[in-house]
């Protein structure tokens, strides 16, 4: 009985808003992510798991580049050994650089699967070949990656504000380095609305989305836009990446776990809705946040994830069953 007691789901009132407040500010990190998967989702109609190594090098390099070295340990990305230690680099540069790698990296692969006889491959052939080039890429980073799971430094320095209840005896801690991931996601997905809807590239880009076939006999040039779009989000998935190392760390499971939340996420919107797969950003990153904070007591860790579990796959359902047909989650168009 005591056991059942103290692992009971009680409420907490006080803790409601900083929790949601911290939420909404960190559910920049499961958006970006899952906005660069939407996107070449729609271009190929095939899982972009190659991102996922995007996003997890990014985080990684990010961190070996711009922090300082410390003195202990013998390897490399330890900071020292043979190498002299971490290099110690500029933040801002370090972070576009990664990004137009990124960018090139996701370009090659998109122009792989649009541009070649690999464009006319089955799906399932073309997503089981970006699922083995994220293992390829997880698995070498696992043998470099000599972290501990440290942060990495933010290009946003150290600093937040806290949020309080109306009473003032509870509050939150937000980081600038949360609140400006959430303005960057913004910025991204109004951004690519305007390039959408504003330039040709972007007429272009929706026909291919909504008819592959059609735009191949209206001389589309899907190749060229398949590379574009996918160079686009490879950017995307790197800044992630980058900005999930300041806030989960280094651990390899834990910038894995962030990608994963996001391919669940985009699951909400049936790889097809930017506006649906960022309200799921939002609100798996709210429960989240109320879970941690405490909001409905503390149970057990499996219990939180059951109850966020339970909570995606409720909205996957109601989307299917009261959503648009042309937009159902398991339909499978």
């Amino acid at each position: 009985m005591d056991s059942l007691t103290t692992h009971a789901i009680d409420f907490n009132s006080g803790l409601f808003g900083p929790s949601v407040v911290a939420g909404v500010t960190t559910s920049g990190l499961y958006g970006l992510v899952a906005v660069a998967l939407v996107l070449s989702y729609r271009i190929s109609r095939t899982i972009a798991f190659v991102h996922g190594g995007i996003v997890l090098a990014g985080a990684l390099l990010f961190w070996y580049f711009c922090t300082p070295s410390y003195s202990g340990g013998s390897e490399l990305l330890a900071g020292e050994g043979g190498g002299g230690g971490r290099p110690d680099l500029p933040k801002w540069p370090v972070m576009f650089g990664l990004m137009l790698a990124g960018a090139g990296v996701a370009a090659l692969y998109g122009w792989i699967v649009t541009s070649t006889r690999m464009a006319t491959y089955p799906r399932t052939t073309l997503t089981n070949f970006s699922l083995a080039l994220m293992l390829i890429m997880i698995g070498i980073i696992f043998t470099k990656n000599k972290s501990s799971g440290e942060q990495a430094p933010s290009p946003f320095g150290g600093g937040g504000f806290d949020v309080s209840t109306p009473g003032g005896d509870v509050s939150q801690r937000v980081s600038y380095h949360q609140l400006a991931t959430l303005i960057i996601l913004v910025v991204v997905v109004i951004g690519f609305a305007i390039l959408l809807q504003q330039t040709r590239f972007g007429v272009y880009t929706r026909a291919v989305a909504d008819n592959v076939e059609a735009s191949k006999l209206v001389g589309v040039p899907i190749g060229k836009v398949g590379t574009i779009v996918y160079a686009i989000s490879g950017a995307i998935a790197a800044l992630g990446g980058i900005l999930i190392a300041n806030q989960v760390g280094t651990e390899t499971t834990g910038i894995l776990f962030i990608f994963l939340r996001a391919l669940i996420v985009c699951v909400l919107g049936a790889f097809a809705s930017i506006p649906l797969a960022l309200a799921g950003a939002v609100l798996i990153a709210v429960v989240d946040s109320m879970m941690e904070a405490g909001v409905f007591g503390n149970p057990d860790k499996a219990i939180k994830e059951i109850v966020v579990v339970f909570i995606l796959f409720s909205v996957v359902i109601g989307i299917d069953r009261f959503g648009k047909k042309g937009s159902s989650v398991l339909a499978g168009n």
